[in-house]
């Protein structure tokens, strides 16, 4: 394939978007020339507007992403739902061609749980949040009144090593059922795992809503039209070693409150490097509700 030859590791801003360039084109060639075709069919269900979680083995499911669902249950407002292998056939169906190559280990659990959140919030809306999403309190209503919310930021470190550059989220975001952004990317991923059976890069669902960006001028205007975020909320996504400080309730409790934001985003990469011992941060976002 042509992605096979494209260096995916550059260090300057130029590589990072020859990158981009060549990535889009290859998913462009094959994925967007229907794509404004389809008209969903409106319905109600009791699962409309939930907050939407996903993790495929509920056997193997760990105390912080238990710590996570439980914050949101909390501080959330709405029906909090917990997706997995078991269940996923009640909310929405999965194309068989994606299955198999789940099931095979061609798609990965983080490629697969990119279609799925795409599935449920084109059925349902509400807010997907990753199952490492700590909620701390209650969320602006004001996200709710536009079109669409994702986390929109500035500032991010190797910002330009992601093609949406910091100003999309694919970790949360909110919006209401059928909302075009994600009838497209749905179609884009339906039908890129027709074909491939590897990922062009691991941040593909972020390129699918990069190409759905261009060429939808609906989508550009309701991406464009998200308000800026705080760079507060990647503050233990990308000081992951922070997790490891010494920590009491009273000093986690102050350390939200110097965020003030309301969720936090949490590395589930990083945690695979992180010794949780007593006492310390991460020992006291798993311990103590707040």
């Amino acid at each position: 394939m042509v992605f096979d030859r494209i260096v995916l590791l550059f260090n300057s801003y130029w590589g990072f978007e020859l990158k981009h360039k060549h990535i889009l084109k290859y998913m462009s060639r094959y994925y967007t020339s229907d794509m404004d075709k389809i008209s969903p069919v409106e319905s109600d269900s009791e699962y409309d507007n939930s907050v939407w979680f996903f993790w495929d083995d509920l056997s193997k499911i760990n105390p912080l992403v238990e710590r996570c669902i439980r914050q949101a249950k909390k501080y959330s407002g709405r029906n909090v739902i917990l997706v997995s292998n078991d269940n996923v056939d009640k909310f929405v169906d999965i194309p068989e061609h994606i299955w198999k190559k789940y099931k095979k280990g061609l798609i990965s659990k983080a490629h697969y749980s990119d279609y799925v959140r795409t599935c449920i919030m084109e059925k349902y809306g509400g807010v997907y949040m990753d199952s490492t999403v700590l909620q701390v309190s209650q969320f602006p209503d004001k996200w709710f009144d536009t079109k669409f919310f994702t986390v929109n930021v500035d500032g991010l470190p190797y910002s330009n090593s992601c093609v949406s550059r910091g100003k999309r989220s694919v970790f949360f975001f909110a919006c209401k059922k059928h909302n075009p952004l994600m009838i497209e990317s749905k179609k884009v991923l339906c039908n890129y795992w027709k074909c491939e059976s590897k990922p062009v890069d691991y941040l593909l669902m972020d390129y699918a809503w990069e190409l759905c960006y261009l060429k939808n001028n609906e989508i550009k205007s309701m991406l464009d039209a998200v308000p800026k975020s705080s760079l507060n909320y990647y503050t233990l996504l990308y000081n992951p070693d922070l997790l490891q400080s010494k920590s009491t309730l009273e000093s986690y409790k102050e350390f939200l409150k110097d965020l003030n934001v309301c969720f936090l985003k949490i590395s589930a990469t990083g945690l695979k490097k992180i010794k949780k011992e007593d006492n310390c941060l991460l020992d006291s976002i798993i311990k103590y509700e707040v």
